[in-house]
C-alpha cells in the first residue's frame, strides 16, 4: 500500500506470535515497510529470578501468550491522547518544531498521520531496520510510565 498508494501502515506486536515462524506468521517485508512497536506486556506474567529478568523466556511464555498477544489491543488504545512514549536513551540533535522527532518520538495512537508518514518514510530510507521495542512500563497496563 505504502509504495503503490502512499498509504502508511503501523504495526504493534506484543507477542511471540508474529515474532516466531514456530508460533504464527512473520511478515519481514511488511515490517520493513511500516512503523514497527514492540510491546512488552510483562503484566500477563512473566519469569523473573531475583534482579534477573529472563526476558527471551517472557517472549516465548505459552502459559500467557493469549494475555501478550491480545494485551497490544489497550496497550495501543490507552495511548490515545497521551504524549508519546519518550525515547531511552534520549535523541541527541535537532528537528523541525512539530516534527516526528520532537512531537512523535514513540509511534503510537496519540501521533498524527502526518508523524506516521514522517516515521514511514524514515522506515523506508533505513531499508526496514527500525523499530521501537519497549523498556520500562511493561508490568503496567498504563501507558504512563512506558519508554
Amino acid at each position: 500500500l505504502w509504495q503503490k498508494y502512499d498509504v502508511v501502515t503501523e504495526i504493534y506486536k506484543s507477542s511471540a506470535m508474529t515474532e516466531h515462524k514456530m508460533l504464527g506468521l512473520i511478515n519481514k517485508p511488511l515490517d520493513a515497510m511500516s512503523v514497527l512497536v514492540n510491546y512488552k506486556p510483562n503484566f500477563c506474567g512473566s519469569f523473573v529470578f531475583g534482579n534477573f529478568g529472563a526476558e527471551m523466556l517472557n517472549e516465548i511464555d505459552i502459559m500467557h501468550l493469549s494475555c501478550r498477544h491480545m494485551a497490544v489491543f489497550p496497550l495501543y488504545f490507552l495511548s490515545y491522547g497521551q504524549p508519546a512514549p519518550p525515547l531511552e536513551p534520549k535523541m541527541v540533535g535537532g528537528a523541525k518544531p512539530g516534527s516526528a522527532l520532537t512531537n512523535c518520538t514513540t509511534p503510537s495512537a496519540s501521533c498524527n498521520d502526518g508523524q506516521i508518514r514522517e516515521w514511514v518514510q524514515r522506515q523506508t530510507a533505513v531499508e526496514g531496520r527500525q523499530r521501537w521495542v519497549q523498556v520500562e512500563g511493561s508490568y503496567s497496563l498504563g501507558t504512563d510510565d512506558d519508554t
